[in-house]
């Protein structure tokens, strides 16, 4: 886990928030940077899945420490502070997510240019988007055996 660690430090996809020194060994605290992590599209089209469950579970795992970090406030008000958390499932075309994407971007993108001061409290904003429903089929030489009957007596 170490070695996965450090190739996404190295990689720009995890920073290194905090370190404590804990009986000669160090503690580390890991952290999506600020500016958000991103693959490109050649990063993603080699990625194996097994790459992209080590993505995403960084992905995860700071959002967790995030949120961790938010609820060890003093005080804590989720309207006050503008804090939420939403699962929506929503019916779309590929078309109608193209222009969901859009859109959500058109919103977004002139907020990312924002400057910390005046006023400004930093706040993070985490998406997933991938398509849910049934899993599909396992191959005819992957079904899983019909149980085996035992008579009792």
């Amino acid at each position: 886990m170490y070695r996965q660690l450090a190739t996404l430090v190295q990689g720009g996809l995890l920073d290194v928030v905090e370190e404590h020194k804990v009986r000669g060994a160090v503690e580390r605290v890991y952290a999506l940077p600020d500016s958000g992590a991103a693959l490109d599209a050649a990063a993603l089209a080699a990625a194996t899945p097994k790459n992209h469950e080590r993505y995403f579970t960084a992905f995860v795992s700071s959002l967790l420490s995030e949120f961790t970090r938010y609820l060890s406030r003093e005080t804590i008000d989720f309207a006050a502070d503008g804090v939420g958390y939403h699962q929506l499932v929503m019916h779309l075309t590929d078309a109608e997510l193209a222009r969901f994407a859009a859109d959500l971007s058109a919103l977004i993108g002139p907020l990312l240019s924002s400057e910390p001061g005046n006023g400004r409290t930093a706040r993070l904003l985490a998406t997933v988007l991938l398509p849910v429903g049934q899993p599909e089929p396992l191959a005819p030489h992957r079904r899983p055996r019909r149980p085996q009957r035992v008579r009792l007596r």
